[in-house]
């Protein structure tokens, strides 16, 4: 009878980690389309706003395109990179180290499938989180980048700095599924409402700035390739 008893309850028990472990990802599921939904509107509001052109076309849109998304966003093309090599170095491994997480987060959260490479993962994950904490702490410390910000920008600096956390310790087993879940769902959540939301809007607005100013001739001057566009043009239209 006492046998009986205990395989019932391990029979409840695991029936109901079971239910708990379905409604997780369908609470995930719901947050990653909140988030997917309130991006496309916002990006349907937002698109073909600002002040309409009266320029005779002189150029080739998709030229102007090509060229925002090749030559103008090489790191010698933008006075801030070219200025702060340090900083533009730790933005990109903290934007790579934050894009993996994602993809990790996701694939646990939803799918319970844990993809990964052993020692290059959790390199890439320590260093973003190194370049994260960095790139915060140079925010709070330069007082006239401090004088410019705004409390979204430190919630959202905090949030990708925590989910390369959350990354990181998934890799060394040392967070429950339920906790990560738990954190996808919040990231998710405000994904859509905070800055960032930059990481569509930066796609988005390069296309049409490039669009824009191809259709005018700008991007990139006549007679000359993409490659041999001069900088000042670049650095007066960026």
């Amino acid at each position: 009878m006492h046998v009986e008893s205990r395989a019932f309850r391990n029979r409840t028990g695991a029936y109901s980690r079971g239910i708990g472990c379905q409604m997780n990802r369908l609470l995930v599921l719901a947050s990653l389309l909140w988030t997917g939904i309130s991006l496309f509107t916002q990006l349907i509001s937002a698109w073909g706003g600002g002040r309409k052109t009266s320029a005779v076309r002189s150029g080739d849109p998709w030229r102007g395109v090509v060229y925002n998304f090749t030559s103008t966003m090489l790191p010698s093309r933008k006075e801030t990179a070219s200025h702060n090599p340090g900083n533009f170095v730790a933005g990109v491994i903290m934007h790579v180290g934050a894009c993996l997480s994602i993809l990790q987060i996701v694939l646990v959260s939803l799918l319970n499938h844990h993809f990964s490479i052993p020692i290059l993962f959790p390199a890439i994950l320590l260093a973003g989180m190194t370049a994260s904490a960095y790139l915060l702490l140079h925010r709070i410390r330069k007082t006239d980048l401090a004088a410019i910000s705004v409390p979204d920008d430190y919630i959202a600096s905090v949030m990708t700095l925590l989910l390369m956390c959350v990354a990181f310790l998934n890799e060394i087993n040392s967070i429950s599924h339920s906790q990560l879940t738990a954190f996808a769902i919040l990231f998710f959540i405000y994904f859509p409402l905070g800055k960032l939301r930059h990481s569509v809007f930066f796609f988005a607005a390069r296309y049409d700035l490039g669009k824009r100013l191809g259709y005018r001739g700008t991007y990139p001057t006549r007679g000359q390739s993409l490659s041999q566009h001069g900088d000042r043009s670049d650095e007066r239209h960026s």
